[in-house]
């Protein structure tokens, strides 16, 4: 079933393996900056962001407001929120922000 679910808080440990330290050099993509450390995305995004997932992943807003727009609708989103995408496909990211997308290889 492809759907969105906002989380309470990330699973634990998470995101912690994104490391400036490790990170790529930020690269330009779509109006914005992309950087990958250890199998996460970090995105800093000037206002959309299309994005693609075939399976599972969990997305984390680390600053700014706006939506995501899906197949099957848009959802609210704030600094601090976690998210858990299930087989969602294709989404854009709408908002001035920057999130982390780490995909959930186990689910």
């Amino acid at each position: 079933m492809k759907k969105i679910v906002r989380l309470d808080a990330a699973p634990t440990g998470l995101f912690d393996a994104f490391t400036q330290e490790n990170a790529s050099s930020k690269k330009s993509v779509q109006g914005g900056f992309l950087q990958r450390s250890n199998g996460i995305d970090r995105i800093e995004s000037g206002g959309r962001f299309k994005c693609f997932r075939d399976g599972n992943a969990y997305v984390k807003i680390e600053r700014g407001i706006g939506h995501f727009k899906w197949a099957r609708g848009e959802m609210p989103f704030a600094a601090g929120d976690t998210f858990y995408m299930q087989s969602v496909g294709e989404f854009e990211v709408n908002g001035n922000c920057c999130f982390m997308i780490s995909e959930n290889r186990n689910s």
